[in-house]
């Protein structure tokens, strides 16, 4: 499997933080949380602003320089990408994650996030065959979203049941 071409990117670098495990644990441990989870978001937000953003794939990649070996670095995965869906105003149901990695660094450790896309505008995916294709090839149905030819294959079909032949 290829990596994806990036068309437009960003890398921020955080400090690491403990309360970004998301096993939270005490209330004292979720307030920290909470401060912390304002501060990232204002400081992703910042790295990610002069890149225009689209409703598309986008790729994240998180390393994670952990001070011990006893915390998990994958646990920062779901915390991260809810801040990055807040920064770049992208539905988190567009991210894959390209790496996650951890490295231990005892002074000044940090958390790096690239996120990326590929080159286009906007998509949205069909609820019938799975295709990601641009808003104005899509035909909109509530929370269901079908291309032109998903469509017309479910107007024949619902024609068909009705008994009725289309002309």
């Amino acid at each position: 499997m290829a990596l994806p071409d990036l068309a437009r990117s960003a890398v921020v670098a955080l400090p690491y933080t403990q309360a970004f495990s998301r096993s939270a644990g005490s209330s004292s441990r979720r307030r920290r949380y909470a401060a912390e989870r304002a501060r990232l978001e204002a400081v992703l937000a910042d790295g990610l602003s002069g890149v225009a953003w689209r409703q598309r794939k986008t790729y994240l990649s998180i390393l994670v320089e952990k001070p011990f070996h006893n915390s998990d670095a994958i646990n920062v995965v779901d915390r991260i990408a809810d801040a990055v869906k807040r920064a770049i105003r992208v539905d988190d149901n567009w991210f894959c994650l390209l790496r996650v990695d951890w490295l231990i660094v005892k002074q000044n450790p940090r958390i790096y996030v690239t996120v990326g896309q590929e080159e286009g505008g906007d998509q949205v995916a069909c609820s019938v065959c799975g295709q990601l294709k641009g808003p104005a090839e899509m035909t909109s149905r509530g929370k269901h979203s079908e291309c032109r030819l998903c469509n017309a294959e479910i107007g024949a079909a619902r024609y068909r049941a009705l008994g009725r032949a289309r002309t």
